[in-house]
């Protein structure tokens, strides 16, 4: 019909967010822990120990960038 497509950058739109490509990064960081740990330079069951530290962070990381979206003091700005 000769519509032009925007380039699909992210495997999971993200309707009202920025475009920064959540599931290829999520993919590549799976990928190199696994390699690592097939080559054994990471040992994954000490990794996947402090899988709740990570959700923590990811959860203050989340309330910050709200609050800062609030206050107008993004640096999307």
């Amino acid at each position: 019909m000769g519509l032009v497509v925007d380039e699909f950058s992210s495997l999971i739109p993200m309707k009202g967010s920025s475009s920064f490509p959540v599931a290829p990064i999520t993919l590549i960081v799976l990928g190199v822990i696994f390699l690592l740990n097939n080559l054994e330079v990471l040992e994954l069951r000490r990794v996947l120990r402090y899988w709740p530290v990570v959700m923590i962070v990811l959860g203050f990381f989340l309330l910050y960038a709200r609050y800062a979206k609030a206050n107008g003091t993004s640096r999307d700005n």
